[in-house]
Formats: C-alpha cells, sequence, structure tokens
C-alpha cells in the first residue's frame, strides 16, 4: 500500500475480493473438508472489516486517477482542485494531528489511518504544500479552465487572490504584453445586475493588478477581464462541461488571444498514461513476424490506431 503506482490495482483487487468473500468461504471450506492441510483459512472478521474500511479511500483515489488519466479530454485545468478536494477528503490536517500524537506518545494505529498519512503527504510533496510555489504550466491551466478560473477550491480567500494574480500576470507574460492593445474585446467592463461576491471580488482583483492604462484605453474591457469575470462553469454532470476546449471553441470569436492561449496549455496530459498505452499497441504492431518494419510505417500505424474514432466518423455511410 506504500507503493502509489498500485493503489489503484489495490482497490480493485479488494473490491473483488469483498464482492467475492461469500464464494471464497464456501471454497476454502470446501478444501478443508477435503483434508487438504495447505488449504489457508479465511481471514477473521477483523480482516474483512480491514478490508472494507480501505475500500472508500481506494474507490476515490481510483476515480481521480481514471479521470485524470483520460486522454479525450482535457483535465490538466483541474489537477489542482480535485487534488485538493482529494486531499480534504483524507482529513491530512486530523491526520497529521494523530502522527505527532503518535511520535510523542507511540501506539498502534489502524491500517486506515496509517495509509491516509502515505497518500496525503504524497500528494502533498506531488503537488507542493506551498500552493504558491505551483508550476507555471498548472497555474495557467487553471485560470485557462473555465470550470475552475476563480480557484474556488483554495478555501483562504488572501492566497486565493494571490493565486489570481499571479495567474493572470503570467498571461500577459505569455502573450508579450504591456498595455491592453492586444486583448482588445470592445465595451465597458460592467457587472451583471445579478452578480456574484465572487465576480465582485473578481473585478476587483483585475483593478487592482491591471497595468497603467493609457487614456484612449481607459473603461475599456480586455479579453482577460471579460473571461475572469464570467461566472464559473460546471464540471461535468447536466449542464456542466467535460472538455474545457469545447467552451474555448465556442467562443473563439470572442477571446481570440485567450484561446490560443488556451489550446496550447490545455493540451498537456496529467499523466504518462497515454504514452503507456501507445508503447502497448506498439508491441502488439512490432512483433516477431514483423520486426523489420521501418519506423515511419510503425508511427503511422499507430497514429491511425490513435485516431482510429475520429477516422471512422469521416467515413461515408454504407446505407
Amino acid at each position: 500500500m506504500e507503493c502509489p503506482t498500485r493503489w489503484s490495482s489495490a482497490f480493485v483487487m479488494i473490491d473483488r475480493l469483498l464482492h467475492s468473500r461469500v464464494a471464497i468461504a464456501a471454497a476454502l471450506a470446501k478444501l478443508q473438508a477435503a483434508g487438504d492441510k495447505k488449504t489457508p483459512a479465511d481471514l477473521s472478521a477483523e480482516q474483512w472489516g480491514m478490508l472494507a474500511s480501505m475500500l472508500p479511500v481506494l474507490k476515490q483515489i481510483n476515480i481521480v486517477s481514471e479521470y485524470l488519466q483520460n486522454q479525450e479530454v482535457a483535465t490538466i485545468g483541474v489537477i489542482l482542485p480535485v487534488v485538493q478536494g482529494l486531499l480534504r477528503n483524507l482529513d491530512t490536517t486530523e491526520k497529521w494531528e494523530l502522527r505527532q500524537q503518535h511520535e510523542q506518545n507511540p501506539a498502534p494505529m489502524t491500517v486506515i489511518e496509517h495509509f491516509k498519512i502515505i497518500a496525503g503527504d504524497h500528494l502533498l510533496k506531488r503537488f507542493h504544500e506551498n500552493k504558491i510555489q505551483w508550476e507555471r504550466e498548472l497555474l495557467l491551466s487553471v485560470l485557462l479552465d473555465p470550470r475552475a478560473k476563480d480557484f474556488y477550491f483554495i478555501e483562504d480567500p488572501i492566497q486565493r487572490t494571490e493565486l489570481l494574480c499571479k495567474a493572470c500576470a503570467l498571461v500577459r507574460e505569455e502573450l508579450g504584453i504591456d498595455g491592453e492593445e492586444e486583448l482588445i474585446c470592445g465595451g465597458q467592463i460592467s457587472l451583471p445586475p445579478t452578480a456574484s461576491k465572487e465576480q465582485e471580488i473578481a473585478m476587483d482583483i483585475m483593478n487592482l493588478i491591471q497595468p497603467p492604462h493609457s487614456e484612449q484605453f481607459m473603461g475599456i474591457g480586455s479579453e482577460l477581464d471579460s473571461y475572469v469575470i464570467q461566472a464559473r462553469v460546471p464540471i461535468g454532470g447536466p449542464g456542466g462541461l467535460n472538455c474545457p476546449l469545447l467552451w474555448w471553441r465556442d467562443h473563439e470569436t470572442m477571446f481570440k488571444n485567450l484561446t490560443k492561449l488556451a489550446r496550447k496549455y490545455l493540451v498537456m496530459m496529467t499523466s504518462s498514461a497515454s504514452v503507456e498505452r501507445a508503447f502497448s499497441q506498439a508491441g502488439w504492431i512490432v512483433d516477431k513476424r514483423r520486426c523489420s518494419l521501418a519506423d515511419s510505417t510503425v508511427e503511422d500505424r499507430l497514429l491511425l490506431v490513435a485516431n482510429k474514432k475520429h477516422l471512422l466518423s469521416c467515413l461515408p455511410s454504407r446505407e
């Protein structure tokens, strides 16, 4: 359980064990009745209970892993809110206090408590306990994902403001502008009559981080201003958004420059799962009977396999 790359497989294994508990007990009892001395004893009630208590935690991790490994939709923009939510569910603060108590007064910890500490430590080391030090790519991806752009998943409002300001500054730096001339989308910046408190705060933030305007651009809204003050789009579900790139496609005429930036950062993969799948598929293409294929041929075949769904949709109907 201390190997992070095996948490998902551990969930599948424990889930199948619990579903097959009756069948396992019956099979072991049958073998023992037949006099097979090598047959192991069934797990105790305490051990079955321990496995059952581990399942919900591993299930959450498995859901997050499967979602972030999806190569059909862009997920890098929500990796931080998803991980932050997972950390809250792991009760990391409570577990740190438990660990301090354990260090001061050593006492046996339950398996589930020990695992939550290990999982929380791994996630914090991977995604930085100090949120202000998050990498450039992650900050830009969150801001450019309409499902997480306001950093709503950060509970501390001051820290949320700092991250939003830093991400907006990175957008300006990425586009190589000092003023607003290249980002003008026209129209006066104004909040809707039913603007939420979060939108008002976002507007105040943007006014604080705006660079000095020349008189001819005073009061003119930029793409970034207009984008930030818009309401956040919910993730998935009815009325929600599964892929942010679809949102940018529909709003390309409104946010021409930001759309280019979104396509640059949101296409980055959050895991190496897709690369591993490609290696696996290459193993089926190059075998002992086809070991002399040219590199270009292998690449072309892999490209066709990876885009099979799109290619089939382009073919004329046989009807």
